[in-house]
């Protein structure tokens, strides 16, 4: 019912000169850290921005992309110190850049850039235009 997630569990080799201050002499030492992040608030608009101290995010510029960085961040631990991306495949890999240089990719699909809300009805035309792009070009 209640416990620690397993992905949050991590076993790390004990920091030299650590010691196990307990009258036990079992010597495993169980650290519990907890991450929070406390998003800036982002009213204060009275810093110039050419006087924003550069070891900080400045209060005028990038205070929403942070704050919302924050919020969306599924483990916190992650903004300071991020995880091992663990094994992978490397012949799917290789696969992917093989179809590539033979051109053998996929293509797009095509998707509507703008809908019409009365896409079907009689209508005047006005405001009701409607185009597809195959997904290539330049941008």
């Amino acid at each position: 019912k209640h416990g620690i997630a397993y992905d949050m569990i991590t076993i790390e080799p004990a920091e030299k000169g650590l010691k196990n201050t307990s009258s036990s002499s079992s010597g495993v030492n169980l650290v519990l850290e907890k991450y929070l992040v406390i998003p800036p608030s982002c009213a204060d608009f009275s810093q110039p921005i050419g006087e924003a101290l550069q070891a900080q995010a400045p209060s005028n510029f990038g205070c929403a992309t942070v704050a919302n960085l924050g919020m969306m961040v599924a483990n916190p631990r992650d903004l300071i110190k991020g995880r091992s991306l663990g094994a992978s495949d490397g012949a799917v890999m290789a696969a992917g850049v093989e179809r590539y240089r033979k051109d053998n990719v996929k293509a797009l699909l095509d998707t509507s850039t703008n809908v019409s809300p009365s896409e079907g009805a009689s209508s005047s035309g006005a405001g009701t235009s409607s185009s597809s792009g195959s997904g290539t070009g330049s941008y």
